[in-house]
């Protein structure tokens, strides 16, 4: 399987947004959906880059979101990563991450409109030496 991301949907890395819908909390909008689409990992104790794709209910992009990132541990004990992400064109919002070591990940990404709905979606990753892997949504 090659370096990338795996969705319970896709089981392989694509440049396409995997079907992934927003999980409500606080003021949420249904109508706001967060892909996680192309992360590119680094080693388990090392700097990398994750890119997620917003859109509305049509699957037209939104640029007009502040993206909130929270990595934690499936552990008790570590710290958690945190991020901001601004939209650079067609809905994709790119950040670096730091990933502090290798093991089961959750990453939360909250998206705030400039309207002021907001979406959160939570993705399982799986961080390796050899391969690095989201494993399903929540």
């Amino acid at each position: 399987m090659p370096r990338g991301i795996a969705t319970s949907d896709d089981p392989v890395l694509s440049d396409e947004p995997s079907d992934v819908g927003p999980t409500s909390v606080g003021p949420t909008s249904d109508d706001i959906h967060i892909s996680l689409i192309a992360p590119v990992f680094p080693p388990p104790a090392g700097d990398g880059r994750l890119a997620f794709r917003v859109t509305d209910a049509n699957d037209r992009p939104i640029d007009s979101a502040a993206l909130q990132i929270r990595g934690d541990m499936t552990h008790a004990g570590m710290l958690p990563i945190e991020a901001t992400a601004a939209a650079s064109e067609d809905g994709v919002y790119r950040t670096p991450i730091r990933w502090t070591m290798a093991g089961d990940w959750i990453i939360t990404v909250e998206a705030t409109l400039s309207d002021g709905r907001r979406a959160t979606q939570s993705f399982n990753v799986t961080v390796t030496g050899e391969e690095e892997s989201c494993i399903d949504d929540q």
